[in-house]
C-alpha cells in the first residue's frame, strides 16, 4: 500500500507535470525551483506533548501546519478529558451568544497550557518516579535527578531563544507554532496559511485555526483554511456560532473530511440522552458539543457535502439520529465479530482510498464556491453524489494502474547499475595521461 508520504510525493510530481504543461515550461527546471519540505518538526517530547510539523509548498503557495493524531497514552488521556472548559469569546459583543464559549478541556490544554509550568510539572513527576524506584542506587538516583533538571533548564533556554528571535513572549505551544509559521510567511509574501490534522490532530487544527484567523499579523492572509480528517467535536454551540461569524467575515473556512461509518467524529456526545437533557434542562442545550465548518462525508457509494447552522434544536435532533444509527452499526459489528472495522474506517488509508475514487467528482466542488452559496443562505445538504459499483471499481483499477506506472518510472529512473563480484574484481581504472 502507498503510504501517506509516498502519496504526497506522487501527487506533487503529478501537479508539477500539470503546471509545466500549462505554463510551457520544462518539467525538470520547474522541479528544481519548487520548494516543498518540512521547516519545523516539533517532536522533542513526543510521548509527553503534541507533535506538529510546518511545511512550505511553493507550488501551491501555502504554509501548512500539521498536527499528529492519537498515538501515545497521553494523547488518549487528553482525548478522554471531554470536560467543557469556559474561555472568553474571542469576538466581543456578539449578539445572541454569551461572553464565554466552551471547548474540550483536553484539546485546549494541549495547545494553550503554559509551557514553563508544564515543564516544571513534567520534571517534578519524573523526579518523583525516580525517588520511588527502589531498584536504583543513591548514585544512580542523583545522576537521574541531575539529568532531569538539566533537561528542564535546556527547555527554558530554548523558549528564551525563541522569544529573542521572535521578539514576543512564548507562553504556550500555540504561541511557539504560530510565531514559527509567521516567520515562514514573512519570508514568503503572498503565501496562505493552512492547518490540518487527523483525529486528535484534526481537533487541534480546529482550535489552532480559530485563533490563527484572529491573529493581527499582516503576514497571515485571510481566510485561514482548516481541513481536518476524522476529527472529534471541539466546542459547544456558542463556539459554533462564533466560528460561523468568523466564516461570514471571511476570516476562516473549514472542511471536515470523514468516513460515513467512523464513530470517532460523533464524539464527545451524550447521544440519545441529549433529548432528555433538552426536556429537563433546555437552558443547557447550548453547552453540548457540536461540529463546525463544511462536512465532506465519504461513503462506499459516493459522498455528501453539507453545512449545518447553529440552530440548537435541529442539531439536537440531527445528532441524536446520527448517534442512534452509530449504535446500530456498532451492534452490527459486534454481532458479526467485525469490530476491527470500527478502527479501519477511522484510518487515513481508507480516507485516501475514497478520496482517490471520487477525485474527478470532488474537483468540481470549490471551497470558495461552497462558502459563496452558504453566504447566500443555503444550508443542509449542498451536494450529494452517488457512484455505481461498476464505476467505482473501474476508477480504482485506473488509479492503481497509474500509481504502479509512476512507481515503476521512479524506480527505473533512479536505478543504479549493478555489478557481479567478477566484474568488480576485474575492474581497472583508466590512466590519466
Amino acid at each position: 500500500r502507498y503510504g501517506v508520504f509516498e502519496t504526497f510525493l506522487d501527487e506533487r510530481e503529478k501537479r508539477l507535470e500539470e503546471i509545466a504543461v500549462r505554463i510551457g515550461r520544462n518539467y525538470a527546471s520547474l522541479e528544481d525551483e519548487a520548494q516543498v519540505g518540512v521547516y519545523h518538526f516539533g517532536d522533542e517530547e513526543s510521548d509527553r506533548e503534541l507533535v506538529y510539523a510546518i511545511f512550505l509548498d511553493s507550488i501551491r503557495k501555502r504554509v501548512t501546519v500539521v498536527f499528529r493524531g492519537t498515538t501515545t497514552a497521553l494523547d488518549l488521556k487528553q482525548d478522554l478529558r471531554a470536560i467543557p472548559k469556559a474561555i472568553e469569546n474571542p469576538i466581543e459583543g456578539m449578539k445572541g451568544i454569551s461572553a464565554n464559549v466552551r471547548v474540550h478541556l483536553g484539546f485546549y490544554e494541549y495547545l494553550f497550557a503554559n509551557e514553563r509550568k508544564k515543564q516544571e510539572q513534567i520534571t517534578e513527576d519524573s523526579i518523583r518516579k525516580v525517588d520511588q524506584d527502589k531498584t536504583l542506587s543513591e548514585v544512580e538516583r542523583n545522576q537521574l535527578r541531575e539529568r532531569l533538571l538539566q533537561q528542564k533548564t535546556q527547555v527554558k533556554r530554548h523558549l528564551e531563544d525563541w522569544e529573542t528571535e521572535f521578539g514576543e513572549s512564548i507562553e504556550s505551544k500555540y504561541d511557539l507554532i504560530m510565531n514559527q509559521a509567521i516567520a515562514i510567511l514573512k519570508e514568503n509574501p503572498g503565501f496562505k496559511l493552512y492547518i490540518t490534522g487527523h483525529s486528535l490532530g484534526g481537533a487541534l487544527a480546529t482550535l489552532f485555526s480559530a485563533n490563527a484567523a484572529l491573529h493581527e499579523s499582516p503576514y497571515v492572509q485571510k481566510p485561514v483554511t482548516c481541513i481536518s480528517f476524522s476529527s472529534p467535536k471541539v466546542g459547544n454551540i456558542s463556539f459554533k456560532k462564533t466560528f460561523e461569524r468568523m466564516e461570514e467575515d471571511g476570516l476562516i473556512r473549514k472542511v471536515r473530511v470523514l468516513n460515513g461509518l467512523d464513530l470517532i467524529p460523533k464524539t464527545p456526545s451524550l447521544g440519545v440522552f441529549r433529548v432528555l437533557l433538552y426536556v429537563l434542562c433546555p437552558w443547557n442545550v447550548n453547552n453540548e458539543f457540536s461540529h463546525v465548518g463544511i462536512e465532506l462525508k465519504l461513503k462506499g457509494t459516493g459522498f455528501v457535502i453539507s453545512y449545518d447552522r447553529h440552530d440548537a434544536r435541529w442539531l439536537l435532533l440531527a445528532d441524536t439520529w446520527r448517534t442512534i444509527k452509530g449504535f446500530i452499526y456498532l451492534f452490527h459489528l459486534i454481532f458479526f465479530l467485525r469490530i476491527t472495522k470500527l478502527l479501519y474506517y477511522h484510518t487515513c488509508s481508507e480516507i485516501l482510498v475514497r478520496l482517490r475514487n471520487y477525485y474527478e467528482e470532488l474537483q468540481k466542488h470549490n471551497i470558495d464556491d461552497l462558502y459563496g452559496r452558504i453566504k447566500k443562505g443555503e444550508t443542509g445538504i449542498l451536494s450529494r453524489i452517488t457512484i455505481s459499483k461498476s464505476d467505482r471499481s473501474q476508477k480504482g483499477k485506473n488509479k492503481d494502474a497509474e500509481i504502479k506506472r509512476r512507481k515503476a518510472n521512479f524506480i527505473r529512473n533512479s536505478a543504479l547499475p549493478t555489478f557481479t563480484a567478477e566484474q568488480r574484481n576485474s575492474f581497472v581504472p583508466e590512466k590519466i595521461e
